[in-house]
């Protein structure tokens, strides 16, 4: 066991970015001396230490003194780049560096609102008592369209085109078995002042549900056939 007769050691700071240590310790079979100083800004951080190091593979020389240095450097934004030197179990000075940054994920870009298309493809569709049937399934080329409270649809495009046309029965919103009595096979999109004179009318009926019983045919004489 080694005994310790005596040390001594200080720590001072000189400035607000610069600061200094040291020490000495004095024992039966080793005398460590450390000293060191730090400086810090915002782009760069120094450090220097001389220090005594216990070196293992060494049998003939355990302990050694070396300078030790330590830089880390800001290169550009986020961007760091760092140097140190350091002493190896065999005693030898070797150096590392390394570089650190802070990746991060870009915003995600505004959404882009187009210009709503200047011309509309509006119809409607009616029971045969001319009143609105809403949620009436509209296939306009291969997109579904839905009528609101008043019976009718709309959809917007840049530029005037004209489309397949189909009315999806099984598809209605509202309850009861249908069948389309009159409906064109196109529908053609126009300005929004000519789409509200030349609306696209599909009429459909409601087909009342015939019970089993009502299937079975009478004879004109009360009998059943």
């Amino acid at each position: 066991m080694i005994a310790l007769h005596e040390s001594f050691s200080f720590d001072q700071r000189l400035h607000s970015r610069l600061a200094d240590s040291g020490s000495l310790i004095q024992q039966t079979v080793l005398v460590r001396k450390f000293v060191g100083g730090e400086f810090v800004s915002n782009l760069l951080t120094f450090s220097a230490n001389y220090d005594t190091y216990y070196v293992p593979i060494d049998n003939s020389q355990p302990f050694q003194q070396a300078l030790l240095l330590d830089v880390k450097f800001k290169v550009l934004g986020r961007l760091y780049l760092h140097g140190a030197s350091f002493i190896d179990p065999t005693g030898r000075m070797r150096y590392t560096a390394d570089a650190r940054t802070i990746l991060s994920r870009e915003p995600m870009p505004k959404e882009q609102h187009n210009p709503m298309g200047r011309f509309v493809l509006h119809g409607c569709v009616m029971d045969t008592d001319g009143q609105p049937v809403e949620g009436a399934a509209v296939l306009i080329d291969e997109k579904p369209v839905y009528t609101d409270s008043t019976g009718c649809y709309y959809m917007r495009e840049n530029k005037p085109r004209t489309h397949q046309l189909r009315v999806v029965i099984s598809e209605f919103l509202v309850g009861g078995n249908w069948q389309v009595t009159s409906m064109p096979t196109t529908i053609t999109s126009t300005t929004e002042e000519k789409s509200l004179e030349e609306t696209v009318v599909v009429t459909v009926r409601k087909v009342r549900e015939v019970s089993s019983t009502e299937e079975k045919k009478v004879t004109p004489a009360g009998r059943e056939k």
